[in-house]
C-alpha cells in the first residue's frame, strides 16, 4: 500500500466540485509547510489560485513554493510518438517536483496534475495509463501527494468498471465526484423506486475485487455496481439519479445569496 495518497476526482458532472476538492488538496498542503506543484490548464489554474487566495493560503511571507505549469505544453514534451517518455517526463516534471521538496524550510510537496485529463479526454487512454505509472514511480521515490482530475462523467456509460478500472488502480483513493450529499440522496432516492435494496456485499465485492482497491465513495461505487450486476436497469436508475441530482443542484443554486 503505497504511503502517500495518489488521488483520483472524475468531475464531469460537476467541475465546481473538482475546484472545492483541488483548493481544500492544496490549501492542505500549504498549511503544512509543503510546496504546491501546479500542472494545469489555464482555467483550473486561474480558480485554483483564486480559491486558495479566497482562503488566506497564499502569499505569506513564509508560504512555500508554489510552481506553475501548463498541462498541455507540458504534455507536449514528454510525449514521443504519442506516449509519453519516462526520460522526458523526468526532465518536465521529475526536476521540478524534486527541486520543489528541496526548497528551504519545505516539508514536501502537493501536486495537481491535468495532463492524465486531457489524454482521457482526448481517448488516449494507454498514453494516460502510461503517464499515471511514471507519476507512481516518482511519487514512490519522493513521496509527494498527487491529485489527478479527470473529465468523467459519473452519469455517462463511460463510468463502469470494465472502462475505468485500469486507471483507477493507479490511485489510492477517488473522491466525491459531486459536492456534498446530494448525489448520495439523489441515488438513495432512485434506488428506492425501482429496486427494493442494494447489498452492501455486492458493492464491496465489486469494489474490492474487480476493481482492487479500497477507499471509493459509496455512491461511486454503486454505481459501478449497478452497471455490473443490473445491466437491464441501472441506465434507467442513474438517469432518474441524474434528474433528482441536478433538481437538487439547481435548487441549492437558487438558495445560495447572491
Amino acid at each position: 500500500m503505497k504511503s502517500a495518497p495518489h488521488i483520483l476526482q472524475c468531475y464531469q458532472a460537476d467541475e465546481a466540485a473538482l475546484v472545492g476538492k483541488a483548493v481544500e488538496f492544496l490549501r492542505d498542503g500549504l498549511d503544512r509547510g509543503r510546496a504546491l506543484v501546479i500542472i494545469a490548464t489555464p482555467a483550473h489554474r486561474t480558480l485554483f489560485l483564486r480559491g486558495l487566495k479566497n482562503a488566506g493560503s497564499m502569499w505569506r511571507p513564509d508560504a512555500p513554493t508554489i510552481v506553475l505549469r501548463d498541462a498541455a505544453a507540458t504534455l507536449e514534451r514528454i510525449v514521443v510518438d504519442g506516449m509519453p517518455d519516462a526520460a522526458r517526463f523526468e526532465e518536465a516534471v521529475g526536476t521540478v517536483v524534486r527541486a520543489a521538496v528541496a526548497g528551504d524550510g519545505v516539508t514536501g510537496a502537493h501536486a495537481y496534475g491535468d495532463m492524465v485529463g486531457l489524454l482521457w479526454r482526448a481517448r488516449r487512454f494507454d498514453a494516460a495509463h502510461r503517464l499515471e505509472r511514471y507519476w507512481n514511480e516518482l511519487q514512490d521515490k519522493l513521496g509527494f501527494a498527487l491529485f489527478c482530475g479527470y473529465p468523467i462523467d459519473i452519469f455517462s456509460e463511460q463510468f463502469r468498471a470494465s472502462a475505468i478500472a485500469g486507471i483507477m488502480r493507479e490511485h489510492t483513493h477517488m473522491v466525491e465526484s459531486t459536492r456534498g450529499n446530494a448525489l448520495k440522496n439523489a441515488l438513495a432516492q432512485a434506488l428506492f423506486e425501482h429496486v427494493a435494496a442494494v447489498p452492501d456485499a455486492g458493492v464491496r465485492a465489486l469494489r474490492n475485487e474487480l476493481l482492487s482497491w479500497a477507499n471509493m465513495p459509496d455512491p461511486e461505487a454503486t454505481m459501478l455496481w449497478l452497471r455490473e450486476a443490473l445491466p437491464d436497469r441501472a441506465e434507467e436508475i442513474i438517469a432518474q439519479t441524474k434528474r433528482y441530482y441536478e433538481r437538487a443542484a439547481e435548487t441549492s443554486a437558487l438558495e445560495e445569496p447572491a
